[in-house]
């Protein structure tokens, strides 16, 4: 008899909802409240490299669902409170790190500020003209030394 092991490697950071997010380290939460008018909205709020997005979409039936978009919206006082309840609720079941609540905290607070951080590709971009190709190494193993 032949026994078969078959091993599955989720993405870090994606849940079993979320397979197919196409930016595994984004973490996404979500919470239902009550907008300006009343009417009931979801909120959806997008953490990736010490930046938090906010989306906002109406809360419809199921037959709607498919059919909702998402749009951007800015975060206000009570917007980062809620989120901060939301996790605060989840750090305690051990679920997101205390690093985040104290990043809310910090919003909230006027220490930090929610900005966009440069990307590395931006960074990389900017690099004066005789830097060099390719990788250099003394292992013999791998090659002589490059230039």
């Amino acid at each position: 008899m032949t026994l078969i092991r078959l091993t599955v490697n989720w993405v870090a950071g994606a849940g079993d909802a979320d397979i197919f997010n196409l930016n595994p380290g984004m973490e996404k939460f979500s919470w239902q409240d009550k907008d300006e008018y009343g009417n009931k909205v979801i909120y959806e709020a997008q953490y990736f490299g010490g930046w938090w997005q906010l989306m906002v979409a109406p809360k419809v039936g199921r037959s709607l669902r498919d059919e909702v978009e998402f749009s951007p919206a800015d975060f206000t006082t009570e917007i980062w409170q809620a989120l901060r309840d939301l996790l605060w609720r989840k750090y305690q079941r051990r679920r997101v790190s205390w690093s985040m609540v104290e990043h809310i905290d910090d919003i909230l607070a006027g220490k930090a500020t929610n900005e966009r951080r440069e990307c590395p590709a931006q960074i990389t971009k900017n690099k004066p003209a005789n830097h060099t190709r390719g990788f250099r190494t003394s292992n013999p193993r791998i090659g002589r030394l490059e230039k």
